[in-house]
């Protein structure tokens, strides 16, 4: 199941590469032409747009992800450890 989640973060993530990359300009176009398809499209825009995204999607998003999971599964054992003695207790000291 994880490597499922980290394949649909890196799609999604890949949509966002390709977005900043294009927004700061840090590639050019690729023009689609065969013959220059093997002199330019590793330094496209799609092509790096896409595997920084992939990247920063498979990696960060699922590690950020995991987190807040972890997050919320002790917060809610908290909410389980927690009764009505002890917020009576807790409020008047």
């Amino acid at each position: 199941m994880k490597k499922f989640i980290r394949i649909i973060l890196g799609f999604f993530g890949s949509f966002i590469g390709y977005e900043v990359v294009k927004l700061l300009g840090l590639a050019t176009e690729f023009s689609g032409s065969i013959q220059e398809e093997l002199d330019t499209f590793f330094t496209s825009t799609q092509f790096i747009g896409i595997l920084l995204g992939f990247l920063f999607g498979f990696f960060i998003l699922f590690y950020l992800l995991e987190k807040i999971l972890q997050l919320l599964i002790s917060f809610e054992n908290f909410l389980k450890e927690l009764s009505w003695r002890k917020i009576v207790v807790g409020i008047l000291g």
